[in-house]
């Protein structure tokens, strides 16, 4: 399974973090650490980062747009992962800081 947001680990971990969240349920927490020991695992070690391969070599998944196969948006790359790996960091706690962050920074409208 690729590691990714979009049909991917990434996704399936972002969902048990809801889950744990609204039931309080322990086996859903459990799984959660297990999918982000997964993305952690499958993690390829660059110096001080880490990189999750998502580029031509998973079925399904766009070529990155360089040779190695690296993404780094939300859906299909390291962002998607990095935030999932983030709510699994604060499951324990009942706010939860990603949920929180704006999707997009916004203007305020000007008056003409």
């Amino acid at each position: 399974m690729p590691p990714s947001c979009c049909g991917g680990v990434a996704g399936v971990l972002d969902f048990l973090c809801d889950l744990a969240r609204v039931t309080t349920d322990g086996a859903y927490v459990a799984f959660a650490r297990t999918a982000g020991r997964y993305l952690l695992d499958v993690a390829i070690p660059d110096r001080a980062v880490r990189k999750w391969r998502n580029g031509p070599g998973v079925p399904g998944v766009p070529v990155a747009a360089d040779d190695r196969g690296h993404n780094v948006d939300r859906m299909l790359g390291a962002a998607g992962e990095a935030l999932t790996l983030l709510r699994l960091l604060t499951i324990d706690r009942t706010f939860d800081p990603v949920r929180v962050m704006p999707d997009r920074a916004t203007a305020p409208a000007t008056s003409a």
